[in-house]
């Protein structure tokens, strides 16, 4: 009984809390065969423990950045449900004004320093795409909240989703040991990947 206790208690806290930490920032490129949409580029992060190492079976979440209303942040916060596709929100938004874009710029401006992790290549019946990963370990305050439909294929995992609720900072210098490095490509979904 104790031990149900406890894994309700795990799965109570890691949704809709305010968390301060590290998360590694994974950029995922993809190159298709094809020259339509040729590349495309998206961020994800896993969450890591408090020495830095990936949980395991945690699985990459998307993250938003600088396109959120405070009252998304807030219901993240609390733990309510929101729909983070609301663009016709009478809300607020201070948060992303007093951060979000700093954040946004940061992310840009370090896109061509983040760390190489692999390389992946995955053919289907029409054609083959190859996959590049890189990461780099952010800092700052974050939410992980749930959403209330995962109909954009953005937001595809169990409809969990990251927020960043604080400025942050980042470390270059972090480098996944190749112990770890297995862990974070399992959590990456490469089923995703394959849709258009």
């Amino acid at each position: 009984m104790k031990y149900i206790f406890l894994f309700l208690l795990v799965n109570f806290k890691f949704f809709g809390q305010a968390e301060n930490g590290n998360l590694l920032l994974l950029k995922v490129e993809r190159i298709n065969n094809i020259q339509i949409d040729k590349y495309q580029s998206e961020l994800f992060v896993i969450a890591l423990d408090t020495l830095n190492v990936p949980l395991k079976d945690s699985g990459m979440m998307p993250v938003v950045i600088d396109n959120f209303s405070d009252v998304q942040l807030e219901d993240c916060k609390r733990g309510k449900s929101f729909d983070i596709n609301d663009g016709y929100t009478t809300d607020t938004f201070n948060a992303v004004t007093n951060y979000g874009g700093d954040n946004l710029e940061k992310i840009i401006d370090n896109l061509k320093k983040m760390n190489y992790l692999s390389d992946i290549k995955i053919k289907d019946l029409l054609y083959s795409k190859k996959i590049k990963i890189y990461y780099t370990l952010i800092s700052g305050d974050y939410c992980v909240g749930k959403l209330t439909t995962k109909n954009e294929k953005n937001y595809y995992d169990d409809q969990k989703i990251v927020i960043l609720s604080s400025p942050i900072t980042i470390d270059n210098k972090y480098k996944i040991s190749k112990i770890y490095a297995y862990d974070v490509l399992k959590s990456i979904n490469f089923n995703y990947f394959m849709n258009d």
